[in-house]
């Protein structure tokens, strides 16, 4: 009778559970008879034997001038288990108490910018929702938006995340481009209503396909045509570069 799939769903390897059960069943042992049993190389036989004997699984021991291996009391399987899942819990915790440090260290003096990529329209629309799960009220958002290519990705659900920025009172502002004189005058007339100001720039001075948004310590940019997608950039001198950047702009179309 096979125990192996059971074996290795407690953590054995295929040669750990084979080699295992061949000395079960054998009793104390030569490492040439086990591996013969368990149809594994003697070498690895070896080897194998080695690291079941330091989990408490095999006895290893001299008779008559020879090294004998015996498999211990199978309860020491629950031992084994026990153990491991203590390690497993202490694991955990060290990684909880590590995780504030290594994000600190990410966002250290040296301010490496941490970039995050995202494909296709879901993935614009979850830099969308990162922007509004990473600002509070009062924040003010910076976005640079070719309101065409979007609309022709993204379509109505374009505006689906005004409710959400509305919601927390995150203000913003928005430089957007049209080639639409309907779609420029309805922009324009209801920015007061979403918390929004807007200035238009002429598509002609503004030809890109993509646009960007700084919110707090990020930038999300996102492309509009060909290979649809974006990126976050979490960088607090990026994020500040970019609010400059903005700001003269903004100003300039007074």
């Amino acid at each position: 009778m096979s125990f192996a799939a059971d074996l290795k769903s407690l953590g054995l390897s295929d040669k750990e559970a084979a080699v295992y059960m061949a000395a079960l069943g054998l009793g104390p042992s030569t490492v040439l008879r086990i591996s013969r049993r368990a149809q594994v190389a003697r070498a690895t036989t070896y080897l194998v034997l080695e690291s079941l004997a330091k989990q408490g699984l095999i006895t290893k021991y001299e008779e008559a001038g020879k090294i004998l291996f015996v498999a211990d009391n199978p309860h020491q399987l629950k031992i084994l288990l026990e153990r491991r899942e203590k390690e497993f819990q202490e694991s955990e915790d060290r990684l909880e108490n590590l995780l504030p440090k290594l994000m600190a260290f990410v966002q250290s003096s040296d301010d490496r910018p941490l970039v995050k990529y995202y494909s296709g329209v879901e993935g614009l629309k979850a830099i969308r929702t990162e922007m509004t799960m990473s600002s509070k009220p009062g924040d003010v958002w910076r976005n640079l938006s070719p309101f065409d290519p979007m609309r022709k990705q993204l379509g109505d659900e374009e505006f689906l995340y005004v409710k959400p920025r509305r919601a927390k009172s995150i203000k913003s502002r928005t430089i957007f481009t049209t080639t639409s004189p309907e779609l420029k005058k309805v922009t324009l007339e209801n920015a007061a209503k979403q918390l929004v100001e807007r200035r238009f720039i002429n598509p002609k001075r503004y030809t890109s396909t993509s646009g960007f948004t700084v919110f707090p310590g990020k930038v999300g940019i996102g492309t509009f045509s060909d290979n649809v997608g974006g990126v976050i950039i979490e960088s607090e001198s990026v994020a500040q570069m970019m609010t400059e950047l903005f700001d003269a702009v903004w100003e300039s179309l007074k």
